[in-house]
C-alpha cells in the first residue's frame, strides 16, 4: 500500500526528474520525445539559414487608454508604461493615451456612464477590437 499510494501522490516534478534519468541512462535525447521542441528548433534553424519564415511574435494590437492619469488610473499608465520599457523593441508595443476627464463626452464614447479609465484594444479587424473597462480589469 504505502508504495503505491507514495508514487501515486509524487510530484509531476519528481516524475519528470525520473523520467529524465531514464532517458539519459539510455543514452536517448529529450527530442526523441518531445515533437513540439523538436519542431521549434528546426524553424530556429531554418530562419538562421535564411528560410522566410513567419515572426515568432504577433504584433501588438493599437492600445489607446482613455483617462486620466490621477488616483486610480495612474496605475493602468504606469503598467503600460512598464510594458514599454521591458518588451523587446521587434514586439512593436506602443500606447497612446487620450486624457479625458470622468463624466466628460470622451470617456462617455467609451464608458456609458462615463467613468475612467478605459482601454481600447484595437487589432484591425472588426471582430476583435474590444474596450476594456474598470482600472483592475485592465491590471
Amino acid at each position: 500500500w504505502r508504495s503505491s499510494h507514495l508514487s501515486s501522490s509524487a510530484s509531476p516534478m519528481f516524475h519528470e526528474r525520473r523520467q529524465a534519468a531514464a532517458r539519459a541512462a539510455k543514452g536517448s535525447s529529450p527530442l526523441d520525445e518531445d515533437d513540439n521542441l523538436h519542431r521549434a528548433l528546426k524553424e530556429v534553424a531554418a530562419t538562421m539559414e535564411g528560410t522566410p519564415r513567419r515572426s515568432p511574435f504577433r504584433p501588438f494590437p493599437s492600445l489607446t487608454l482613455v483617462g486620466t492619469p490621477r488616483f486610480r488610473p495612474f496605475r493602468n499608465v504606469w503598467m503600460l508604461e512598464e510594458l514599454r520599457d521591458v518588451l523587446p523593441a521587434e514586439v512593436g508595443f506602443r500606447y497612446e493615451h487620450v486624457a479625458a476627464a470622468p463624466q466628460s463626452d470622451e470617456a462617455r464614447a467609451h464608458h456609458p456612464m462615463g467613468k475612467v479609465p478605459s482601454l481600447l484594444v484595437q487589432e484591425g479587424t472588426c471582430e476583435g477590437d474590444f474596450t476594456l473597462i474598470e482600472s483592475a480589469a485592465i491590471n
